[in-house]
């Protein structure tokens, strides 16, 4: 929201020139009520795209196609089908980029995760609208070392690594568990997350996110947030996403953030780990301190 006394959504304040839109998902439900209020402030923002404006979307969310078909401006599509005007494919371990006009150019960038080349491509695309020089955008991509709390890995030797997350919501959970797949294929994954936004804390996601952590070898939830603000009958049900994922994942447990920090140390053994703490605020700075004693230990 843009304030106290103006509960709109900030960016109706913006009026762009150049929109990019990601994918839309139901979060935020201490401003919200449902999907639809959501959709209708990206309707609101869209209609204020000038026609001489355009609009970069994910074309693999179907409320984004959905929104994106009633912009009157110039739109790209962008992601990884053969029909997006921006498109990133594999050719081995290279990924290729096929602009609009189709030429194919090699495109690189440090961060691991499918999610984060969408969003590199989507950066791409909206530099691209404002100037074509698509290969000085390429080499300053694949310069950028990302930002804080986007997979930043605060410590890594030659048995473990550990990263810290913003991720709170289930398909973010889910994108950085991939991409630490991804880059650590031969690590056991551990994904430790803290219920901490005003959307995770309820029930409202709990089947996404047992999906999400269930691409992960083991799971620690810790401290639900203010968990005595939220209604009995609201709250995530930590319990119920723990027994479920101990049929599918080979450990899986709930825990207060003040016991995390002794529970992982305990984990550790010979198999090359790789730890994931996400959360959408400080997590009590465990995973500071984890970092830490992990290093004490060694």
């Amino acid at each position: 929201d843009s304030a106290f006394f103006d509960k709109r959504s900030k960016f109706l304040h913006y009026f762009p020139r150049i929109l990019t839109l990601g994918r839309v998902e139901f979060d935020h439900a201490d401003i919200f009520n449902s999907l639809d209020e959501i959709l209708l402030s990206f309707r609101r923002l869209i209609n204020l795209l000038p026609d001489n404006g355009c609009l970069i979307y994910d074309a693999s969310s179907e409320h984004t196609r959905a929104l994106a078909a009633a912009a009157r401006c110039r739109k790209w599509s962008v992601g990884f089908e053969d029909a997006c005007d921006w498109r990133l494919g594999s050719s081995g371990n290279h990924h290729l980029l096929t602009t609009p006009d189709r030429k194919q150019l090699d495109f690189r960038i440090p961060q691991p995760g499918l999610h984060n080349r969408l969003n590199a491509l989507m950066a791409l695309a909206s530099a691209s609208a404002v100037r074509e020089n698509t290969q000085a955008y390429l080499e300053a991509l694949a310069s950028f070392q990302g930002i804080r709390r986007r997979l930043e890995k605060l410590f890594e030797n030659e048995s473990f690594v550990v990263f810290d997350d913003f991720a709170h919501h289930p398909t973010a959970v889910r994108a950085a568990i991939l991409a630490m797949r991804e880059s650590y294929p031969q690590h056991r994954i551990i994904a430790v997350f803290e219920p901490r936004s005003n959307t995770s804390v309820r029930n409202i996601h709990s089947s996404e996110f047992t999906d999400s952590f269930a691409v992960a070898d083991e799971v620690v939830v810790g401290s639900i947030h203010r968990l005595e603000r939220i209604p009995a009958n609201q709250r995530l049900d930590t319990n119920r996403i723990i027994g479920e994922l101990r049929s599918r994942i080979s450990s899986a447990v709930h825990l207060e953030n003040s016991e995390i920090i002794e529970y992982l140390l305990s984990r550790i053994d010979s198999h090359p780990t790789a730890f994931l703490f996400m959360s959408n605020g400080s997590f009590d700075s465990v995973p500071a301190t984890f970092v830490d004693r992990l290093q004490a230990s060694l």
